[in-house]
């Protein structure tokens, strides 16, 4: 069954490969991917494991990854709710519904702490339909600290209206009815991070990376109440509400000129998704800011589109499905005669 896993994605890799010319492959997502370059492969001392969540029904993503990035981590492991041998998975004891990720999500770094440790100076987590270009993470790595906590995203803020409604939906409209100690955490979140317009966090799909110390320091956390133990929150924003009780917030990975090296959209998206600050219902609101947008999303850090979008040694791009992800990879490595 693995030679003949092995064989399939050889395959597709030739049938990428025979295609109309790759850039032709890639359509609209070209003008953000020609603005980044693969970075040289740098010495083995910066260790990362990559930890990819993916579910039964989207496995084949899963081979599509191990076949192009994945390749190139230390070590490459896939959480899924059931266990698959022949990539392999590991199977975690959790709903796989977008409800339930910050469970999922909580018994994966204890797994992860359990089995590894500090094994590797950094953990890159990711979605299966994410591309990574690791040779450039690892390349980031390099000027950070891995003794210390760090957490390296793509920012983005939840704002305060967004971070109380989200609660007061799991408490019957009101934050009255929550445990004590657990309100008295998402009152004081409130009021920090409302000056910065909100709570800033790293979103699951761009990917993310965290330092060995961030992992210890987020499972001896778990149950605390500012952890959020059993809510039912999206695990990307409730990771960063958790730490920044220990005064961590995610490291600004922009560039000098601003733009971004991690990415949470396609790259045909953040080329051309429109920077228009009147693109509005100027009948329901008064500022684009008061809905959920791009710049909702960015309030307070800001964004850029067209040839400032993506910063050349990107680390990582979202939405990248098999078999775009085969054309990606044929894109920044291409095969040798």
């Amino acid at each position: 069954m693995v030679l003949q896993t092995v064989l399939t994605w050889a395959l597709v890799l030739l049938q990428v490969q025979a295609a109309p010319g790759v850039r032709t492959q890639l359509g609209r997502h070209v003008h953000a991917l020609e603005l980044v370059h693969a970075l040289p492969s740098t010495d083995a001392s910066v260790k990362v494991l990559c930890w990819v969540n993916t579910y039964d029904a989207n496995h084949a993503r899963a081979q599509s990854i191990k076949a192009t990035w994945g390749r190139r981590c230390d070590k490459i492991v896939f959480m899924s709710n059931v266990e698959d041998r022949d990539i392999p998975t590991v199977r975690v004891v959790a709903p796989p519904t977008h409800l339930h990720l910050w469970q999922k999500h909580r018994d994966i770094v204890r797994v992860l702490w359990r089995e590894y440790g500090d094994s590797y100076d950094w953990i890159f987590k990711c979605d299966d339909d994410t591309y990574v270009l690791v040779d450039n993470l690892r390349h980031l790595l390099a000027s950070y600290d891995p003794t210390q906590p760090l957490l390296l995203g793509h920012r983005m803020t939840l704002q305060w209206w967004e971070l109380r409604r989200q609660f007061e939906w799991l408490h019957t409209g009101t934050l009255e009815r929550m445990e004590p100690a657990r309100r008295r955490a998402v009152e004081e979140t409130l009021e920090a991070t409302r000056a910065q317009g909100g709570l800033y966090y790293t979103p699951g799909g761009g990917g993310y990376a965290f330092s060995a110390p961030y992992l210890k320091l987020l499972v001896e956390s778990l149950d605390e109440p500012y952890c959020l133990p059993d809510e039912i929150v999206p695990d990307d924003w409730a990771i960063s509400f958790c730490m920044r009780h220990h005064g961590i917030e995610p490291v600004d990975t922009r560039d000098a000129q601003r733009r971004e090296r991690f990415h949470q959209y396609s790259p045909e998206r953040i080329y051309f998704e429109p920077h228009d600050p009147e693109a509005f219902d100027h009948t329901v609101y008064t500022s684009i800011y008061q809905e959920n947008n791009w710049f909702s999303d960015h309030f307070g850090i800001g964004w850029q589109n067209g040839s400032n979008c993506a910063a050349p040694d990107t680390v990582s791009f979202h939405y990248i499905k098999p078999p775009l992800m085969e054309v990606v990879e044929a894109f920044y490595y291409p095969p040798t005669p």
